[in-house]
């Protein structure tokens, strides 16, 4: 798991938040509502300088994996994840061949 992916977990933990994103060993922004309007507005306040930042999520259902994905960020990790969002997460976006590194805590 990268340091950023790292940080944005342990900020979603500790503050009880419901995503945060992270890039370059800092907080770019979180979030404290339920679905995706708070990813949303991270997305177009942020633009670029989300693409490869990391994302801790307390619950990532498709929406929000193709929000992301859209975005560029580069890993997820999430405490409820959907089937649709992993194969959404999975399969890449944009410009990028690859798919998103995604985490889920662990049982």
């Amino acid at each position: 798991m990268s340091g950023d992916l790292e940080l944005a977990r342990a900020v979603l933990r500790g503050q009880g938040k419901a995503l945060v994103l992270a890039k370059d060993g800092r907080v770019l922004g979180t979030g404290e509502r339920k679905g995706v309007a708070d990813l949303l507005a991270l997305a177009e306040q942020l633009g670029q300088e989300a693409r490869r930042a990391a994302l801790a999520d307390r619950v990532v259902g498709k929406a929000a994996a193709l929000v992301a994905r859209s975005m560029g960020v580069a890993s997820v990790y999430a405490l409820l994840v959907s089937q649709p969002a992993r194969e959404a997460l999975a399969k890449g976006g944009g410009n990028r061949s690859d798919g998103c590194q995604f985490y889920r805590r662990e049982r």
